[in-house]
């Protein structure tokens, strides 16, 4: 009787813990990036429940920065200009492709008629703005 104490108090520390990291994968799959697991012990299980939280904590925090710079991106992409001043012999055309969410270029085009109906002026701007850079 003894041996099957000690064989179930043996299954049952191996298995508890892994079900319980288990459990809080199954959170995190789910799209709970508040979980964390309790730390059961000073062994190899303790050392993987205590790296599963510090885990999900940098997720957490990864998947807040890519929730800035998709608004980044949005803020960008609604201030270039949907369309150009049509001008009798000119096309125009822009594009901003970015490499990752957000580029460091901006673009805009002003057009103003400040001599009178029969002159016109177009002014294109662009600004280089400095920031992170990744070669595509």
């Amino acid at each position: 009787m003894a041996i099957i104490t000690l064989s179930h108090l043996f299954a049952v520390s191996i298995i508890d813990p892994i079900q319980t990291i288990e459990a809080g994968m199954n959170r995190v799959e789910a799209g709970d990036l508040n979980v964390s697991v309790p730390v059961y012990s000073c062994d190899e299980f303790g050392a993987m429940m205590e790296n599963f939280t510090k885990m999900v904590t940098v997720l957490k925090e990864r998947y807040r920065m890519k929730q800035a710079l998709d608004m980044a991106m949005d803020v960008q992409q609604n201030l270039l200009p949907k369309s150009f001043p049509a001008l009798e012999g000119i096309d125009m055309a822009a594009i901003c492709t970015t490499c990752d969410e957000i580029g460091g270029d901006y673009y805009d085009v002003i057009s103003s008629e400040p001599f009178g109906p029969r002159i016109r002026f177009l002014r294109w701007g662009m600004c280089p703005i400095m920031g992170f850079h990744r070669r595509c």
